[in-house]
């Protein structure tokens, strides 16, 4: 009995584990449904302290959405200390609309899990579902917006 309690548990456990993509800021205003789709083009990836997730130059294939740990963005678009993105924020967005290359250079500084959307997938998406992708469209907006705010308010100081 207590087994077959197990597997009813673990299979609607499974099935919610697409809640967890509601952490990111661009994903926070979809709905269960929607929240499901993204879940089946998202792929987890792990890196180890020190590793290169990509860098300045290559072309741009995914989109990163970290999980837990620290990465390190050196480049053009930081000082010369660079900036630390971490938990439930996301890197390659800019870069995604932005010349299709990377511009900046992301290292782990620590152990990084973090969940990849490729690029063509996340227009695969957009288009497809114009109502999810109006969604995300404006979350991403609302994201650049702070962005180049923030940009300007540490260039002023």
């Amino acid at each position: 009995m207590n087994d077959l309690i197990r597997l009813f548990k673990s299979i609607f456990e499974k099935r919610k584990s697409y809640l967890q993509h509601r952490r990111f800021s661009i994903f926070k205003n979809l709905n269960d449904f929607e929240l499901s789709l993204l879940d089946n083009v998202m792929h987890r990836r792990e890196f180890k302290a020190g590793e290169v997730l990509f860098e300045t130059g290559y072309p741009i294939e995914v989109v990163f959405f970290i999980e837990k740990g620290e990465v390190l963005l050196t480049g053009s678009l930081h000082d010369e200390t660079g900036s630390i993105v971490c938990k439930n924020q996301h890197l390659g967005l800019i870069d995604a609309y932005y010349g299709g290359k990377r511009n900046r250079t992301a290292t782990a500084k620590t152990d990084v899990s973090a969940f990849a959307l490729a690029v063509t997938d996340l227009e695969e998406l957009i288009q497809s579902k114009p109502r999810t992708g109006n969604k995300i469209l404006e979350a991403i907006c609302k994201s650049f917006s702070q962005y180049i705010i923030e940009t300007a308010a540490a260039t002023r100081s």
